[in-house]
Parts: C-alpha cells; structure tokens; sequence
C-alpha cells in the first residue's frame, strides 16, 4: 500500500500541468479567435458592398460611410481614415487597414489585418 500513496502524487502533478496547458490554451484562443472572425465578417461585407455599389453606380465615399458602419457594428478598432475606396472604371476597390491589441499574461502583440475586396472578388 505504501507505493501506491508515492506513485499518486505524480499522476495529479502531471493532471494539474495539463488542466494549466488546457486552460491557457483555451485563453489564448478567446483573446485571438475573435478578432479573425470579425475580420472575416467584415471582409464578407466588403466584397457585398463593393459588388452592390457598382451595380448600382453608388458614390465611393457612400461606400466608405457603409463599410465604416460595419466596422462600427463590429467594434473593429479602426479609424475611418483606414478605409481606402477606389474606382477605376466600372471596377471599386475597397481596402482597410487596422490592427488589434491582443493581451496575454505577460505577452502583448497586434495582429495587424489588411482586408481587401473589390468588385469582381476577394483580392
């Protein structure tokens, strides 16, 4: 019986490890996923918009002010300079620029997006 009790202690170090592993994993995805997903979003109405807008010969700064709504619905920490609309043609061409502040314990970083769509498909 007394080998029992010395061998138990180390199977819950290594369970208490992993739940940690686990646990901080799953930390790190909420603080990261999130901004992605928005990002996609955001993307998905961009290209909408930018089909919509030259179908219907809508002005590019109508589209700036629409995809600036999304950005605002969001909360993607962007400004409204970050939005660059161009029309060449009877193409429109949307583009944003922007980055996230991400904090971990003990670890800050950006992740920095470039989100870019026109009229004919996603770029």
């Amino acid at each position: 019986m007394k080998n029992r009790n010395r061998q138990g202690g180390e199977g819950k170090l290594k369970n208490i490890i992993l739940l940690v592993v686990v646990v901080g994993g799953i930390y790190a995805a909420v603080q990261i996923v999130p901004p992605y997903i928005n990002n996609y979003e955001l993307q998905d109405a961009m290209v909408t918009e930018a089909r919509f807008a030259t179908a219907q010969r809508i002005p590019p700064e109508d589209v700036r002010e629409k995809v600036w709504a999304k950005i605002q619905e969001l909360k993607i920490p962007a400004r409204r300079e970050d939005i660059s609309v161009r029309l060449s043609g009877k193409d429109l061409a949307i583009e944003v620029r922007y980055s996230v502040p991400v904090e971990l314990p003990g670890y800050k970083f950006d992740l920095k997006f470039n989100t870019r769509a026109d009229s004919r498909r996603v770029l």
